[in-house]
């Protein structure tokens, strides 16, 4: 008797034309074949690899998989039953259990390491199920804890593959606290860092607002500082780092940006630019990659030296800045 799994689509039914006869899973390392007569005696191409067969087959409309009898979170292919729930071909899991895309298992609820209900890009885009997400072009990538991912045939669904369900232990430390508290990295003349940052390699970074030159600096791990110049008397505001995408505590140091801000009122040179800079570590520069426009220095904070913008400055999962009050109060920019 030939069992349907519940998991297969009754357009399959009528979708492939393969051998029914009993054969055998295909071993690990098989022939590839488009037709039967592509095999050798005694198999038949099965899913485009060749099978092996008790008898000669009679060609027949029935789904591939139909030999499967699958549990919950799990699919059938090439007759036997494979775990990964995140499929939308997969029974669906328990009443009391969740699909865990980080392993392909149905786990009780509230226990899964990645759990979710996705994100569809777009109205007419693909769902990108949890270890995926949107593109800025409209389609799904791999996104944390997950190095890969699975697509559904036609594409409209893609969930996470390869993924991670314990995070790694740190290969390094930053530098001490009280090594970040000493003047040369932490004050200036008259005032000292506006923000603090670490990359994955235990760098910490810095930027300052204090009367004359302003730096960005960066203290190492063994407690090694290194500054580098920016513009003239030019305050700065923000520092990011753009962390590792798909793994963490690497060895290279990250990727560096930070706001130049100025206004009339706070005693910088008015004719400096202000906007966002890129660290530029073979030169040693702090060339600027978003100009914005002065500031009046009238915000929310009740400072001048804060309300200058532009602030909110972040890298996105897709290597973009992105930075507010750029041009006017409430804009976002990103380059």
């Amino acid at each position: 008797m030939t069992r349907f799994s519940l998991a297969t689509p009754w357009a399959l039914l009528f979708a492939s034309s393969v051998i029914l006869s009993a054969c055998s899973a295909p071993p690990a390392a098989t022939p590839a074949c488009a037709v039967s007569t592509d095999c050798s005696a005694g198999q038949s191409c099965i899913d485009g690899v060749c099978a092996l067969c008790s008898d000669s087959g009679v060609d027949a409309f029935v789904p591939l998989d139909a030999a499967c009898v699958c549990a919950a979170g799990e699919s059938c292919a090439r007759g036997s039953c494979a775990a990964d729930c995140g499929d939308p071909t997969a029974l669906p899991c328990g009443a009391a259990s969740e699909c865990d895309f980080a392993t392909g298992h149905c786990v009780a609820v509230g226990t899964a390491a990645l759990a979710g209900d996705g994100r569809r890009c777009g109205a007419a885009g693909p769902l990108c199920l949890p270890g995926t997400e949107c593109t800025l072009g409209g389609s799904c990538e791999p996104a944390p804890p997950c190095n890969s991912m699975h697509c559904s045939g036609d594409g409209s669904t893609c969930w996470g593959a390869s993924c991670a369900t314990t995070r790694p232990v740190a290969s390094c430390s930053p530098a001490p606290l009280a090594r970040m508290q000493m003047a040369d990295f932490l004050l200036g003349a008259d005032n000292g860092l506006t923000d603090l940052e670490l990359d994955d390699a235990c760098n910490a970074y810095g930027v300052t607002v204090i009367s004359g030159t302003d730096y960005l600096r960066q203290l190492s791990p063994d407690g090694t500082l290194t500054e580098t110049a920016g513009v003239t008397n030019l305050n700065m505001g923000e520092v990011a780092v753009l962390r590792p995408y798909t793994s963490e505590f690497e060895t290279a140091p990250g990727e560096v940006a930070l706001t130049y801000t100025c206004c009339v009122a706070c005693g910088c040179i008015s004719s400096d630019p202000q906007g966002v800079a890129r660290f530029d570590r073979a030169m040693m520069t702090l060339p600027m990659v978003i100009p914005a426009m002065p500031s009046t220095g009238v915000g929310p904070f009740g400072a001048s030296v804060l309300d200058s913008g532009p602030y909110g400055l972040t890298w996105g999962r897709d290597r973009t800045l992105y930075v507010g009050n750029v041009e006017h109060d409430g804009d976002l920019v990103r380059a």
